[in-house]
């Protein structure tokens, strides 16, 4: 195809009627209305050619975008620093089940407003797998003690890395003294399991799936004498990896001027 040839072609795709696009001065106008028929198709097929696992996990990622656009993100930790940021939940072999689109702090402006943002995302992609027993795992933007009480109640258990200054998570794990590799303090209330792990680096994990077990794990350095870590990290980094898949999205690009 002739690069002008495409470029006419580009011009004049659309996807849905400019006539009936909201106005400017419209309370909370949809951002993605001129490609909304695309999205929602995508997002409902997504769902529907494929079943997913027992493990699900939550991440964003980042779609490569350098042209203008007032929601365009910058990530300096992405491969592609620039471009549209979305939230996916994924299946442990890295498919995408269900996504949003980041289009600002109205994203998710309809649903529950005593959640958090990070929370209220959690809530709204997991929507359709609650109450059927899956396992989430999700990193330290998104876990907190009220969406792992929540999801509980739900029938879906969870566990993820968390901040140490997250309200509520137990002084007495986040301030215990670990000195040694391997060491490691717990706390449980109920079905919540707070845990610190001294490894490369502190570790704080909170946790409705596991229990204070630890499991050996291959040592790179010296391959007679496996180390011991907790199975709640050890389940993290195996079924959370499915969100570093979510980054294929950073090796596309949209059509646009660079």
């Amino acid at each position: 195809m002739k690069r002008d040839r495409y470029l006419l072609l580009l011009k004049f795709l659309h996807f849905n009627d400019n006539d009936n696009m909201p106005g400017r001065d419209e309370p909370n106008p949809d951002q993605l209305y001129k490609i909304r028929p695309l999205v929602d198709h995508l997002f409902e097929k997504f769902q529907e050619v494929y079943s997913r696992s027992k493990q699900v996990c939550i991440d964003e990622s980042l779609l490569l975008w350098k042209g203008r656009l007032h929601f365009k993100q910058y990530i300096p930790l992405k491969r592609s620093r620039f471009g549209l940021k979305l939230f996916m939940l994924c299946e442990d072999g890295g498919y995408t089940y269900r996504f949003r689109i980041y289009t600002g702090k109205t994203t998710l402006v309809e649903r529950n407003q005593n959640l958090s943002i990070s929370e209220r995302i959690v809530e709204d992609l997991m929507m359709p797998l609650l109450n059927k027993g899956h396992y989430l795992y999700m990193d330290n933007w998104y876990t907190s003690i009220p969406l792992l009480q929540y999801l509980k109640d739900n029938s879906t258990l969870a566990s993820g890395t968390i901040r140490k200054n997250r309200k509520g998570f137990p002084e007495a794990v986040s301030k215990a003294k670990l000195r040694q590799r391997g060491e490691t303090v717990a706390y449980r209330s109920d079905a919540l399991l707070a845990l610190k792990c001294k490894d490369t680096k502190k570790v704080h994990i909170l946790t409705t799936i596991h229990n204070e077990s630890m499991q050996n794990v291959r040592n790179k350095r010296n391959p007679a004498n496996p180390l011991q870590k907790p199975k709640c990290i050890v389940d993290y980094n195996t079924w959370g990896v499915s969100t570093a898949l979510t980054n294929c999205c950073s090796h596309l690009r949209l059509p646009g001027r660079a």
